[in-house]
């Protein structure tokens, strides 16, 4: 037991003895360095720190020549972890991701404190030269492309729009709707392989209700379906109720 805390007094020794000697020969006497060149900045009363670096930009700047990751949070306490980033009243709080193009996720407070993903060509989030690519906002709705969703989900695109894929063409994709964990209906569109062969290649629309009429509807005409396909298989034009 007295060799390993001997051992252990002498190995912290000397590596405090290599980081001060590092310290006392930089005539800054800000950096601690070790043999093989690992950087730790200890910034002045004002000023920015580094790991890994001699020269940070930042409060915090880490860097590494090498690829890899960067482990800059690491918790095993079982409530899991959390990074906490936050700003003052008036200015917005992010994460931005630099690499061939610029990203940025965070609150915006110029939208009201949603949640943004934007590609970032400015700071704070909120600089009118920034697209919003997704918005979050404080009730739930989300806008891909619109900064004031006032549905659950808004699109708002210039020649894009929604796309639904089924990997395999013995599969189908489908829009369903549902009311308390039951299926009301879907729209869904068929593989070419479809198992069933009379179904492949179609597009379906499905209402699983009772009694389980299609309508259809021109504007200013609800209440009056212009077409109905009713459950019972006949088509009525102008009819709710056809006898053929």
């Amino acid at each position: 037991m007295k060799t390993i805390k001997l051992f252990t007094i002498i190995f912290l020794a000397v590596v405090f003895f290599n980081y001060t000697a590092k310290a006392q020969n930089d005539p800054t006497s800000d950096k601690w360095q070790d043999s093989i060149n690992h950087i730790v900045t200890v910034p002045a009363f004002i000023g920015n720190g580094g790991i890994g670096t001699g020269s940070p930009l930042r409060p915090l700047t880490v860097f590494s020549s090498t690829a890899g990751v960067i482990s800059l949070l690491e918790s095993d306490h079982p409530t899991g972890t959390l990074l906490d980033i936050k700003s003052n009243t008036a200015g917005d709080a992010g994460l931005r991701f630099q690499g061939g193009r610029t990203w940025t996720i965070g609150n915006d407070k110029g939208l009201g404190d949603s949640f943004i993903i934007t590609r970032f060509n400015g700071f704070p989030t909120n600089t009118s030269n920034n697209r919003k690519d997704l918005v979050i906002t404080g009730v739930g709705n989300v806008g891909f492309g619109e900064v004031n969703p006032s549905d659950k989900v808004e699109i708002n695109s210039n020649g894009g729009g929604l796309d639904l894929t089924h990997d395999s063409n013995t599969s189908f994709s489908s829009i369903e709707s549902f009311e308390s964990g039951t299926s009301m209906g879907t729209i869904q569109f068929i593989g070419s392989a479809f198992t069933s062969v009379p179904r492949r290649n179609n597009v379906e629309i499905v209402n699983r209700t009772i009694p389980g009429h299609i309508d259809f509807y021109t504007k200013n005409s609800f209440g009056l379906p212009r077409l109905r396909v009713h459950a019972n298989g006949r088509v009525g034009i102008g009819k709710t109720a056809p006898a053929d």
